[in-house]
């Protein structure tokens, strides 16, 4: 689901995409731990989306959360979307800079 984030052109739309893909990532969750675990604080959120970013297609993620984190701004507005935006961000960090390269494994 967060592959198609490059295809959308809206930020709006991108801003949705990801809000889908989190839903979709807790629901899973919870589906298979059958109600017992739950991804319910960011930090639980945040090795999941490292995961999830290593796994997926999306080319330049970096700009992507950029792009939206200017669309959200620091209004009150989309607090709990600035705060998704930050826990994606530091996930493209930890891939860049922390994830170990094959050359080294």
């Amino acid at each position: 689901m967060i592959s198609k984030l490059q295809d959308l052109i809206s930020p709006l739309e991108k801003l949705n995409c990801l809000l889908m893909s989190v839903a979709a990532l807790k629901t899973a969750v919870v589906d298979f731990w059958r109600g017992k675990e739950e991804l319910e604080a960011m930090d639980d959120l945040l090795p999941v989306l490292i995961y999830v970013l290593v796994s997926s297609a999306v080319v330049r993620p970096a700009a992507q959360i950029n792009l939206l984190q200017d669309y959200v701004g620091r209004g009150a507005r989309y607090e709990n979307e600035a705060r998704l935006l930050i826990n994606f961000e530091v996930s493209i960090k930890y891939v860049a800079f922390e994830w170990p390269s094959p050359s080294t494994s």
